[in-house]
């Protein structure tokens, strides 16, 4: 029988700071394992399945025990061949980066929805009613205009990408606080 091939669980940040979002292949024998597991540790109601990305997140209080859970199940044989890759970085690598590569671009005081949407409106060159206008109406502008504006059609600039991402950020924080 031939032995199978390492299988990776990839850990990185979620999508908001509450939650940690966890990549690896269920459809194998081995991941069905890892699924079941999955499904027993941790309450449905502490995780979240992306169909679009194929991935979970999971609350961050349930990461340290799951992930105990899991690297005994991988010494015991059980898991034989996963491992653990963990690029999650700190919220204060997060703040970092932002303070060094858009530096002036943040400030300290929170601008309004209608300053916001009118730098978003700048950036993009998208006009738009900012009084009605909705986060999922935004969403494929901002997708074009991050794709317009990427360093890598861009001869590696980013600056204009970076003060999108710093607006598009503040905008999902204004419009959805809960996350």
């Amino acid at each position: 029988m031939a032995r199978p091939k390492a299988t990776e669980i990839i850990l990185s940040n979620g999508d908001s700071p509450e939650y940690t979002r966890i990549d690896f292949v269920a459809f194998s024998m081995q991941g069905k394992i890892l699924k079941s597991f999955f499904d027993l540790a941790i309450d449905k109601s502490q995780r979240i399945f992306d169909f679009q990305r194929k991935c979970w997140f999971v609350a961050n209080d349930m990461i340290k025990p799951f992930l105990a859970s899991v690297e005994t199940f991988i010494k015991n044989g059980v898991l034989s061949g996963y491992y653990f890759t963990d690029n999650r970085e700190t919220i204060e690598s997060f703040q970092d980066f932002f303070h060094n590569q858009a530096g002036p671009l943040l400030e300290d005081k929170p601008k309004s929805r209608l300053e916001l949407y009118q730098e978003f409106a700048k950036l993009t060159n998208v006009s738009f009613d900012f009084g009605t206008a909705k986060i999922h109406e935004l969403k494929p502008i901002y997708r074009k205009a991050a794709m317009r504006f990427h360093p890598d059609r861009n001869n590696g600039d980013d600056r204009i990408m970076t003060e999108l991402n710093v607006v598009w950020s503040q905008i999902q924080r204004l419009e959805a606080p809960s996350l």
